[in-house]
């Protein structure tokens, strides 16, 4: 018998989410494979001990399953399955629960439930080597495929300057290749730190002073290391670790009407037919959310000051 795994969606974060029920996997002893959704999962089966493999998802669904293999995949289940996540309905039926809660929900049916295995929810940091260059610095994190959830780049400025004033340099991590926001911000004379891997992302995250990022992989991977975290999250957004100490959520007031259009689509197939870099749409068409954009320089610093207990000015 082999166990084979895939996370909520395709997303970096959705995998991290999900490791503790991986790991529950591979503490059975039995090969436990996980399915990669996209390219941004690819590089995380490599640094998760125990893993038999790793299989694109197109390439696993081709295939056949032997009698006895177990498929576990979290999107198969009412929570992500039957609502978009933030939708009215999904908070009608479901509350405002977090993604880490909605996490414990699907593996006591999936897992607990239906396979009698336990799940530790607990998250084990990654090891990590020292980034001389990140060392000691805030990390700023501007990009996320979703650019309804991106800051504007007047705000990251000020961010910057005003860090500086508390003896803190800062350095923005993120890829402008993919993230107009990353270029836009670098573009205003920020010093950028590459990530080529996600064995480089751990690095210089995990040697961090602390983070300032929207909500993205790079923020729930900061969560995992256990660094300082402020995170900027839309109203709507069940992504925040409200359940971590080192983070510190900052929601946006509530989205306008017109926005919330796109949340009534219905989620559509549980599975992951195409293996490609899936980008989103920005709500209703806005280049970014201009309730996010509401959220205080004041407000990020505040939170920021009080996690890392910077003396008052």
């Amino acid at each position: 018998m082999s166990f084979y795994f895939a996370s909520f969606s395709e997303g970096l974060g959705d995998l991290l989410i999900g490791l503790p029920a991986l790991k529950s996997l591979i503490c059975t002893g039995a090969p436990t494979y996980l399915i990669i959704r996209s390219p941004k999962q690819e590089q995380v089966a490599e640094l998760v001990p125990g893993l038999a493999g790793a299989i694109r998802e197109p390439e696993f669904l081709s295939r056949k399953l032997s009698p006895g293999d177990v498929f576990i995949n979290l999107r198969d289940h009412p929570l992500p399955r039957d609502n978009m996540f933030g939708a009215d309905c999904f908070f009608e039926q479901f509350g405002r629960i977090s993604i880490v809660e909605s996490l414990k929900r699907i593996c006591e049916d999936l897992i607990v439930r239906d396979l009698g295995i336990p799940v530790d929810y607990r998250y084990e940091p990654f090891p990590y080597k020292r980034n001389e260059q990140a060392y000691g610095k805030v990390i700023l994190v501007p990009g996320s495929a979703g650019r309804y959830k991106c800051w504007p780049a007047e705000n990251w400025l000020d961010v910057r300057s005003r860090l500086k004033e508390r003896g803190l340099d800062s350095v923005v991590v993120g890829q402008p290749e993919r993230s107009s926001e990353v270029a836009e911000v670098l573009s205003l004379g920020f010093p950028h730190l590459e990530t080529p891997t996600f064995a480089t992302a751990i690095d210089v995250i995990s040697s961090a002073h602390s983070v300032i990022s929207v909500d993205t992989g790079l923020m729930h991977l900061a969560v995992q290391q256990q660094i300082p975290t402020v995170a900027l999250h839309q109203f709507r957004s069940i992504f925040a670790r409200v359940e971590e100490s080192c983070c510190r959520p900052i929601f946006a007031v509530d989205c306008i009407p017109e926005c919330l259009t796109w949340m009534d689509v219905h989620p559509g197939s549980v599975l992951f037919e195409k293996f490609e870099w899936r980008e989103f749409l920005p709500c209703h068409g806005q280049e970014n959310c201009r309730k996010i954009a509401e959220i205080s320089v004041d407000t990020v610093l505040e939170n920021f000051d009080d996690l890392v207990k910077v003396p008052a000015l």
